[in-house]
Protein backbone atom coordinates (compact mmCIF):
# COMPACT_ATOMS: atom_id res chain seq x y z
CA UNK A 1 0.00 0.00 0.00
CA UNK A 2 3.14 2.51 -0.01
CA UNK A 3 3.90 1.36 -3.12
CA UNK A 4 3.86 3.13 -6.44
CA UNK A 5 4.14 0.89 -9.86
CA UNK A 6 4.07 4.24 -12.29
CA UNK A 7 7.49 4.77 -13.66
CA UNK A 8 9.71 7.51 -12.19
CA UNK A 9 10.10 10.61 -13.39
CA UNK A 10 13.54 12.13 -14.81
CA UNK A 11 14.74 13.64 -11.21
CA UNK A 12 18.17 14.72 -12.22
CA UNK A 13 16.31 16.76 -15.26
CA UNK A 14 14.89 18.69 -12.18
CA UNK A 15 18.72 19.63 -10.75
CA UNK A 16 18.66 23.59 -11.26
CA UNK A 17 15.09 23.98 -11.31
CA UNK A 18 13.53 26.68 -9.70
CA UNK A 19 11.85 26.72 -6.14
CA UNK A 20 10.05 30.29 -6.69
CA UNK A 21 6.63 29.95 -5.25
CA UNK A 22 7.25 26.87 -3.02
CA UNK A 23 5.46 26.42 0.17
CA UNK A 24 7.81 25.63 3.12
CA UNK A 25 5.93 25.00 6.48
CA UNK A 26 7.83 26.32 9.33
CA UNK A 27 6.54 25.39 13.08
CA UNK A 28 8.25 28.74 14.45
CA UNK A 29 6.78 27.02 18.44
CA UNK A 30 8.97 23.94 17.84
CA UNK A 31 11.75 25.52 16.83
CA UNK A 32 11.84 27.66 19.95
CA UNK A 33 12.09 24.33 22.19
CA UNK A 34 14.94 23.05 20.32
CA UNK A 35 18.88 23.17 21.02
CA UNK A 36 19.71 26.92 20.35
CA UNK A 37 22.16 25.33 17.55
CA UNK A 38 19.52 23.26 15.98
CA UNK A 39 17.46 26.07 16.04
CA UNK A 40 19.72 28.48 14.47
CA UNK A 41 20.55 25.98 11.78
CA UNK A 42 16.66 25.60 11.21
CA UNK A 43 15.63 29.08 10.80
CA UNK A 44 18.79 29.49 8.53
CA UNK A 45 18.00 26.68 6.16
CA UNK A 46 14.16 28.38 5.49
CA UNK A 47 15.93 31.81 5.29
CA UNK A 48 18.72 29.99 2.47
CA UNK A 49 15.21 28.44 0.70
CA UNK A 50 13.55 31.89 1.22
CA UNK A 51 16.46 33.76 -0.78
CA UNK A 52 15.82 31.22 -3.57
CA UNK A 53 12.33 32.00 -4.49
CA UNK A 54 10.71 29.73 -1.69
CA UNK A 55 7.75 31.41 0.61
CA UNK A 56 7.85 30.02 4.48
CA UNK A 57 4.65 29.63 5.70
CA UNK A 58 4.18 29.26 9.39
CA UNK A 59 1.91 26.00 10.98
CA UNK A 60 1.65 24.41 13.89
CA UNK A 61 1.79 20.64 14.12
CA UNK A 62 -1.00 18.73 15.11
CA UNK A 63 -1.56 16.46 17.89
CA UNK A 64 0.25 13.86 17.74
CA UNK A 65 -1.30 11.91 21.01
CA UNK A 66 -1.92 8.00 19.76
CA UNK A 67 0.56 8.41 16.83
CA UNK A 68 3.32 6.43 17.89
CA UNK A 69 0.67 3.25 18.72
CA UNK A 70 -0.89 3.90 14.93
CA UNK A 71 2.59 3.82 13.30
CA UNK A 72 3.81 0.74 15.56
CA UNK A 73 0.35 -0.85 14.00
CA UNK A 74 0.87 0.08 10.71
CA UNK A 75 4.45 -0.70 10.97
CA UNK A 76 4.46 -3.93 12.40
CA UNK A 77 1.69 -5.04 9.95
CA UNK A 78 3.62 -4.06 6.70
CA UNK A 79 6.63 -5.56 8.32
CA UNK A 80 4.94 -9.05 8.74
CA UNK A 81 3.94 -8.70 5.40
CA UNK A 82 7.20 -8.43 4.27
CA UNK A 83 8.57 -11.15 6.14
CA UNK A 84 6.26 -13.93 5.83
CA UNK A 85 8.22 -16.38 4.19
CA UNK A 86 10.94 -16.20 6.94
CA UNK A 87 8.71 -15.24 10.13
CA UNK A 88 8.16 -17.27 12.26
CA UNK A 89 9.62 -20.30 10.85
CA UNK A 90 13.41 -18.81 11.31
CA UNK A 91 13.15 -16.57 14.05
CA UNK A 92 15.49 -17.26 15.55
CA UNK A 93 18.01 -15.54 13.26
CA UNK A 94 15.93 -12.37 14.13
CA UNK A 95 17.27 -9.83 16.35
CA UNK A 96 15.39 -8.44 19.36
CA UNK A 97 13.75 -5.76 18.05
CA UNK A 98 12.65 -6.76 14.72
CA UNK A 99 11.66 -9.78 16.67
CA UNK A 100 9.48 -7.73 19.36
CA UNK A 101 7.99 -5.54 16.24
CA UNK A 102 6.88 -8.71 14.71
CA UNK A 103 5.22 -10.34 17.81
CA UNK A 104 3.42 -7.12 18.63
CA UNK A 105 2.31 -7.18 14.81
CA UNK A 106 0.98 -10.70 14.89
CA UNK A 107 -1.31 -9.33 17.78
CA UNK A 108 -2.81 -6.77 15.97
CA UNK A 109 -6.48 -6.86 15.27
CA UNK A 110 -8.42 -5.67 11.79
CA UNK A 111 -10.29 -2.93 13.78
CA UNK A 112 -6.76 -1.56 15.60
CA UNK A 113 -4.97 -1.59 12.11
CA UNK A 114 -8.47 0.11 10.64
CA UNK A 115 -8.00 3.11 12.99
CA UNK A 116 -4.58 3.25 12.48
CA UNK A 117 -4.92 3.38 8.35
CA UNK A 118 -7.37 6.08 9.27
CA UNK A 119 -5.19 7.76 11.73
CA UNK A 120 -2.45 7.85 9.06
CA UNK A 121 -5.00 9.52 6.21
CA UNK A 122 -6.02 12.49 8.74
CA UNK A 123 -2.47 12.96 9.58
CA UNK A 124 -1.29 12.61 6.29
CA UNK A 125 -3.46 16.39 5.83
CA UNK A 126 -1.86 17.79 8.31
CA UNK A 127 1.57 17.89 8.44
CA UNK A 128 2.32 15.71 10.63
CA UNK A 129 6.10 14.86 12.34
CA UNK A 130 6.20 11.43 12.00
CA UNK A 131 6.99 11.19 8.42
CA UNK A 132 6.77 7.23 8.50
CA UNK A 133 3.32 7.23 10.17
CA UNK A 134 2.19 9.87 7.07
CA UNK A 135 3.65 8.17 4.18
CA UNK A 136 5.08 10.77 2.74
CA UNK A 137 8.33 11.49 0.97
CA UNK A 138 10.81 12.81 3.20
CA UNK A 139 14.46 14.37 2.17
CA UNK A 140 17.30 15.25 4.86
CA UNK A 141 19.50 18.17 3.86
CA UNK A 142 23.11 18.72 5.94
CA UNK A 143 22.52 22.47 7.55
CA UNK A 144 25.10 22.64 10.09
CA UNK A 145 27.28 21.02 12.87
CA UNK A 146 26.60 21.19 16.50
CA UNK A 147 29.71 22.71 19.05
CA UNK A 148 31.08 19.13 19.12
CA UNK A 149 31.33 19.30 15.20
CA UNK A 150 28.41 16.73 14.71
CA UNK A 151 26.48 17.57 11.54
CA UNK A 152 22.61 19.12 11.57
CA UNK A 153 20.48 17.76 9.18
CA UNK A 154 16.92 19.39 8.17
CA UNK A 155 14.14 17.28 6.99
CA UNK A 156 11.97 18.66 4.22
CA UNK A 157 8.62 16.44 3.79
CA UNK A 158 6.53 16.37 1.05
CA UNK A 159 3.53 16.62 -0.35
CA UNK A 160 1.71 12.69 -1.20
CA UNK A 161 3.72 11.97 -4.40
CA UNK A 162 6.34 15.11 -4.18
CA UNK A 163 9.43 13.32 -4.74
CA UNK A 164 10.29 16.01 -7.24
CA UNK A 165 9.49 19.27 -5.43
CA UNK A 166 11.64 17.34 -2.57
CA UNK A 167 14.97 16.80 -4.71
CA UNK A 168 14.39 20.06 -6.32
CA UNK A 169 14.64 22.02 -2.88
CA UNK A 170 17.08 19.76 -1.66
CA UNK A 171 19.77 20.14 -4.81
CA UNK A 172 18.74 24.16 -4.77
CA UNK A 173 19.56 24.24 -1.13
CA UNK A 174 22.97 22.68 -1.87
CA UNK A 175 23.55 25.40 -4.91
CA UNK A 176 23.36 28.50 -1.61
CA UNK A 177 25.08 26.46 1.31
CA UNK A 178 27.80 23.93 1.33
CA UNK A 179 27.01 22.01 4.61
CA UNK A 180 26.85 18.94 2.19
CA UNK A 181 30.50 19.13 1.00
CA UNK A 182 31.83 19.00 4.54
CA UNK A 183 33.12 16.19 6.33
CA UNK A 184 33.04 15.95 10.40
CA UNK A 185 35.91 15.32 12.13
CA UNK A 186 34.95 12.04 14.11
CA UNK A 187 37.58 12.26 15.85
CA UNK A 188 36.77 14.98 17.98
CA UNK A 189 32.97 12.94 18.68
CA UNK A 190 32.58 10.47 21.77
CA UNK A 191 31.93 6.76 20.54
Amino acid sequence: PTAVLDPPEDYVSLCGASISGLKVGLDLAMVETLDPVVAKAITDAAAALESLGARIVPFSMPDQTGMTEAWMALCGVETLIAHKDTWPARKDQYGGNLAGLLEGAQAVTGAELGAAMQYRLVYRGQWAAHVAMTGLPARTVPAGCDGAGAPIGVQLIGPHLGEASLLTAGHAFQTVTDWHARRPDLSALPL
